[in-house]
């Protein structure tokens, strides 16, 4: 295995088997009490880069160990400003697991692109894991806590989607379907999308859009934000086979379209209204 040290945002070759903070084995890569910070440019045209802390091409298993480990993109310069930014982006399926905690951010400041926290076809985790998607701006794009399918078995998992202010631009905590078992807590946030003049019109503000499945004693908790547009907890279909769901938007807290469903199963109760205390059941 390669060993490296990063404690303050800089990576450096010069670990050891008894003193590393990352370990990579070609497949799996361990994050022990890391700080990472940089963007790795991995694709550009003259109209648009592409920028991530931590970038694989293909499947990646992060084990985690210690306290807590933070990835972080910081944004990148670029010629027209457009960019969009990772703090981890997967072209295939990313597995999180171990006993740590893992904090991925993308740029704070405001670029004209999407802002990804974390990128995957599929999420599968069970350890604690936060994301967050910076803000973006510029039209028809997004802030995104996580993309892609996310499965949450044994963990904790809080996705968050930041400001976005331009003509069709939405924020999501999760853009994905969502599995949650094995008594595991998620939490969803789309942030604000408000347009910063009257003479555009922003987009929605999804906590969840996707499908959404939750089984065992789960806990999902999913909100929209003000939003010009929509605002839903959950846009997509959701099962509720145990364990509780809270879903708050200004437009809906659950909305499922078309042929869409809201299942739950026997013996649970559903309560519609600004409170569970005052709802009706």
């Amino acid at each position: 295995p390669d060993y490296a040290i990063a404690t303050d945002g800089t990576v450096t070759i010069d670990g050891n088997e008894g003193n590393y903070n990352i370990m990579w084995d070609g497949e799996t890569l361990t994050l022990k009490d890391a700080t990472i910070e940089g963007a790795h440019t991995f694709e550009s045209d003259f109209f648009l880069k592409k920028a991530a802390a931590i970038y694989r091409d293909g499947d990646l298993t992060i084990q985690l160990e210690g306290k807590e480990s933070t990835v972080h993109n910081p944004g990148i310069q670029t010629e027209r400003e457009d960019a969009d930014i990772y703090g981890i982006r997967i072209t295939g399926n990313l597995t999180i697991q171990g006993s740590g905690t893992l904090k991925v951010t993308s740029a704070s400041k405001y670029i004209d692109g999407n802002n990804y926290g974390i990128y995957a076809n599929n999420v599968i985790n069970s350890s604690m894991v936060e994301a967050i998607g910076g803000p973006a701006k510029g039209n028809d794009y997004a802030s995104c806590g996580i993309f892609g399918d996310v499965t949450v078995n044994g963990g904790t998992v809080k996705a968050t989607g930041s400001k976005v202010e331009n003509d069709g631009s939405n924020s999501y905590g999760i853009f994905g379907n969502v599995n949650v078992n094995q008594d595991s807590e998620l939490t969803a946030i789309g942030g604000e999308a408000i347009a910063f003049d009257d003479f555009y019109t922003s987009g929605s503000s999804y906590g969840i859009s996707g499908t959404v499945i939750v089984n065992d004693s789960s806990i999902v908790v999913a909100t929209g934000d003000k939003a010009d547009r929509q605002s839903y907890g959950i846009s997509g279909s959701t099962t509720v086979n145990g364990g509780e769901v809270t879903a708050t938007g200004n437009t809906a807290g659950v909305y499922a379209e078309g042929s869409g469903q809201v299942t739950v199963g026997n013996g649970l109760a559903v309560y519609v209204g600004d409170s569970k205390d005052d709802a009706a059941v």
